[in-house]
């Protein structure tokens, strides 16, 4: 009845007896400090729970939770039903960290362990530390997946911790103990929270590596990499800049010259404690112009040299860039091929740069043979033998060029075959 949610369990005789039997069995003295805690747990735990509990189950939950209110922390307690219906549990968490978005991600968590959804939820609080969660989650008789309790409450931990303690912990993982402390306290309040909803803590730390490059050097911080779940030709591209914002305008043909289509981009600006201006934080989602799947592990380091040096303007900024993301090339050889396209519009071929920059990107396999013949034949330190092995590079271009069907493409493809 209504009666026996309300009353004390010391009133219930059913209850009394469970009460009575579990601190019996834990060996304190009723009158004393651990005794009184232990009957309070019990007098505050969930009324259905302790009807349906056995006293061995009890005994555990019990137990844990006075130690509990010694030192606060997140625990969990699963009961499962005798008939599989559903799984009860019971979460303790410290008080403070008790709020609605914690309880949903809470039950995302259950709900995918014990595979059902959950029905019904109870918050709990009063004037102890600790505060508490009751979940009620169906189950399919006969179909209860195995779940490890330790297992799913380390991820309820792992869910409840502030992202700034992820990031000092991944700090010190990362760097040590020292310069992680360190970097911690000068980035603790640095992100806002539109950056820490958009990212981990462990890409902070990443982008923590290249804002401090950045502030020491002056210069642009650069970061080409694919998330996980990016598709094939999908990339990103973070620029960190220790001044002003970048404008779209300066930077968007820059990456349309090298092949790339933007198609989203997402700023941040972040503070650090103890500089005088912030950083400039321009993360864009990029897909492949050809469409080819790029190997970014490969080609990230010469696309940052690349495109550090067009940015400065040593480099030039045009179609023939687009071979660094294509081809693999590193921006000297790319320097190479738009001289000599250059020089053959002073001897007057036809063909417009564009065009001849187009047959490029479309050739970059034989646009790479073409270049290590050129350096076969040109490189002074090279030893060995140089005429044997610029044959068979020629003789592996013509083969290529056999292949080339475009009647304008093949000459301009045999003209660069003269480097």
């Amino acid at each position: 009845t209504s009666v026996a949610y309300s009353q004390s369990p010391m009133q219930i005789p059913m209850l009394r007896d469970k009460v009575t039997t579990v601190v019996r069995n834990s060996g304190f003295d009723p009158s004393g400090h651990n005794g009184k805690a232990l009957i309070h747990v019990l007098e505050d735990y969930p009324r259905d729970e302790l009807f349906q509990s056995s006293v061995e189950e009890l005994n555990d939950v019990a137990h844990s939770v006075v130690q509990l209110h010694e030192r606060p922390r997140i625990a969990l307690f699963l009961r499962r039903d005798p008939f599989e219906r559903y799984i009860s549990a019971t979460v303790y968490l410290p008080r403070d960290r008790m709020s609605t978005t914690l309880r949903q991600r809470f039950e995302t968590i259950l709900s995918t362990a014990i595979g059902g959804p959950v029905r019904a939820f109870h918050m709990h609080m009063a004037d102890d530390p600790l505060g508490r969660l009751q979940f009620v989650g169906k189950t399919t008789p006969g179909a209860v997946p195995e779940f490890d309790v330790r297992e799913i409450e380390a991820r309820l931990v792992d869910t409840a911790r502030s992202w700034d303690d992820k990031l000092k912990q991944t700090l010190v993982e990362h760097l040590g103990e020292a310069r992680g402390a360190q970097l911690s306290k000068k980035y603790s309040t640095a992100f806002d929270a539109g950056y820490q909803e958009a990212y981990s803590a462990k890409t902070a730390v990443h982008d923590i590596d290249r804002i401090e490059e950045a502030l020491q050097t002056g210069k642009l911080g650069m970061n080409l990499y694919r998330s996980i779940e990016a598709g094939g030709d999908a990339l990103s591209f973070k620029i960190y800049n220790a001044g002003d914002p970048i404008a779209l305008s300066d930077i968007l043909p820059r990456l349309e010259n090298m092949g790339l289509k933007v198609v989203s981009e997402e700023p941040s600006e972040v503070h650090p404690e103890g500089v005088g201006r912030p950083v400039y934080m321009h993360d864009f989602g990029l897909v492949s112009g050809d469409g080819a799947v790029a190997d970014v592990n490969a080609i990230r380091d010469v696309f940052h040299d690349s495109f550090a040096r067009i940015w400065s303007g040593e480099m030039e900024d045009d179609g023939f860039n687009r071979l660094v993301l294509i081809a693999g090339l590193e921006w000297r050889e790319v320097v190479v091929l738009r001289a000599y396209c250059k020089y053959l519009h002073q001897t007057g071929i036809p063909f417009s740069q564009s065009y001849v920059e187009a047959t490029l990107a479309r050739h970059p396999d034989l646009v790479r043979l073409m270049l290590r013949l050129f350096k076969l034949r040109f490189d002074p330190d090279f030893e060995g033998d140089r005429k044997g092995l610029a044959d068979r590079v020629l003789q592996a271009i013509e083969q290529d060029l056999e292949r080339v069907s475009n009647l304008d493409e093949d000459r301009i493809l045999r003209l660069f075959q003269n480097l």
